[in-house]
């Protein structure tokens, strides 16, 4: 099935929310789980509409016939020393892994980053998620350091790399 990436837009609120409460349920590796994605339909137009006005800020969406399949939310730095670099959240739904979706969206990124004068791409992965590690150290992402009980889930810890790709 074809795959279009394209940034977000203001009509996407509720397909985002939907989007979001469902991989909330189909994964541990988010920072969020089932009903914790509290967004309202107008926060998060808010959201996206103030997105629009960052410099350094995208939200790009991966669609499948006409539905949202996997979202990339990058924010660079507000303040003049650190607008240079940000981090993203990445998500895709579970029936959709191994599509190369994931891939598309961070090349999307990777690509729109220097022209928005993003120097440096941060990111939080889980040391448990294989699959992403694979794909960050496959976009040329590298090791930064180890997160100690970074989350906490079920009333177990879990440790996360920090990674980084400099453009």
């Amino acid at each position: 099935m074809r795959i279009t990436i394209r940034n977000a837009k203001v009509s996407d609120a509720r397909s985002l929310i939907e989007h979001a409460n469902t991989v909330a349920g189909e994964s541990d590796h988010l920072t969020f789980g089932p009903g914790e994605f509290d967004f309202t339909e107008e926060k998060q137009i808010a959201f996206l509409e103030g997105l629009k006005k960052s410099p350094n800020a995208v939200y790009f969406v991966a669609i499948q016939s006409g539905k949202i399949v996997g979202a990339l939310n990058f924010q660079g730095g507000r303040r003049p020393r650190v607008r240079h670099e940000g981090t993203f959240g990445l998500s895709v739904l579970k029936k959709c892994w191994g599509m190369g979706i994931g891939s598309k969206l961070l090349s999307r990124l990777i690509a729109w980053a220097p022209k928005h004068g993003i120097s440096k791409i941060n990111l939080k992965v889980h040391v448990d998620n294989p699959r992403a590690l694979f794909l960050y150290l496959r976009h040329g992402f590298e090791f930064e350091g180890k997160i100690l009980r970074d989350l906490k889930i079920k009333s177990k810890y879990i440790d996360s790399y920090a990674m980084g790709l400099c453009l």
